[in-house]
């Protein structure tokens, strides 16, 4: 999960001096391509301490349950964590590989005529 995450703490500045040229060499609505490795980033970020904190709770809400029942309860909680984790990796990397592409695209496809 933390590797996952420093990857993509490496990966977002590179693609977004990347989307900035991209952006600026092609204006109109591709100046805001460098928004969404940012984006990513804070998805990332906030899906790793969401995990966090859903299994610290869990871990509180175990110590207070009765113990035939704690093994269940320690399942339940740690799949909600989970899915937070899950959530927020593919959204992340999506939003990644999506502005990998339109940088791909954008530097690829011709340069927009000129207008005087």
């Amino acid at each position: 999960m933390l590797l996952m995450l420093l990857l993509t703490l490496v990966t977002a500045p590179l693609l977004a001096w990347w989307a900035t040229r991209v952006g600026r060499a092609r204006g109109g609505s591709w100046r805001w391509l460098p928004v969404a490795p940012l984006a990513a980033v804070v998805v990332k970020v906030c899906g790793v301490l969401g995990a966090k904190v859903a299994l610290a709770l869990a871990l509180e809400t175990v110590a207070h349950v009765d113990p035939a029942r704690r093994a269940v309860v320690l399942s339940e909680a740690m799949d909600s964590a989970m899915w937070i984790t899950a959530v927020s990796a593919v959204s992340g990397w999506a939003l990644i590989l999506g502005t990998l592409g339109a940088c791909v695209v954008g530097t690829l496809r011709a340069p927009p005529p000129e207008t005087t």
